[in-house]
């Protein structure tokens, strides 16, 4: 966990220099979580989160200790309970409206082989760490300046995370393309699924590159993702 928070360090120092290469000024920092009962099986990326804590104006560097403070406990304690607190929530986020976490939800249950609780085996990562305050996809200029820390970023936690598979539920091109390339991963056939992007090893981590569930339909996408994996054992 040392050598990823070194590289956060290194993140949030480069939004600071970089500050002129992008527009956004308020942002939010995401750390990977890690379920209660993870059990080095299933990890889930996404593209980046849509509002977050862990907030960073790029004008205001007197506060990057109290962010990074903030990174690291992050770090040591987030797990994945917040998911069900808001399932159904009727006020704030309700997670039960959200396609990602739908399907995540299915696929844990389908990975754990039970249905409560099934999301604290898994642990939840994304592609771009830094998003807008606002919510929403950061821009292409906020992901290219991230974007070797994140690669960086993702190669540490799948190597401290330890998983079996890596499930990206972000599309290919545009979005995990760089970062699979970035990897070097080695591409396997791939299942005939309009809804599998990409298939591939890693240092004997099997990826599968999914596209997004927003829109889709979630059983067929659940299921093509399942076989997908399946062409692994």
């Amino acid at each position: 966990m040392e050598n990823i928070f070194k590289e956060y360090e290194k993140l949030v120092e480069k939004l600071y220099t970089s500050k002129d290469d992008y527009s956004e000024d308020n942002l939010v920092i995401f750390t990977p979580a890690k379920g209660t009962s993870y059990n080095a099986e299933l990890m889930i990326v996404g593209r980046a989160v849509n509002g977050w804590k862990n907030g960073i104006n790029k004008t205001n560097k007197a506060n990057k200790e109290e962010i990074l403070k903030g990174v690291h406990n992050s770090l040591m304690t987030d797990d994945l309970e917040w998911v069900y607190g808001s399932w159904g929530s009727t006020t704030g986020y309700n997670t039960n409206k959200s396609a990602f976490w739908r399907v995540v939800n299915e696929l844990a249950i389908q990975f754990a082989g039970i249905e409560e609780g099934a999301i604290n085996n898994i642990v939840w990562s994304n592609l771009f760490k830094v998003a807008k305050e606002e919510g929403g996809n950061p821009s292409a200029r906020l992901r290219n300046v991230q974007f070797a820390h994140c690669l960086n970023l993702l190669r540490l936690e799948i190597e401290f995370f330890k998983p079996k598979y890596v499930v990206f539920l972000t599309d290919y091109y545009g979005w995990a393309e760089p970062f699979i390339k970035g990897l070097g991963v080695k591409k396997k056939k791939r299942s005939d699924s309009g809804f599998i992007k990409f298939t591939g090893t890693y240092n004997g981590v099997n990826m599968v590159v999914a596209l997004h569930p927003q829109g889709k339909p979630e059983e067929k996408h659940v299921t093509a993702i399942m076989k997908a994996n399946e062409t692994f054992k």
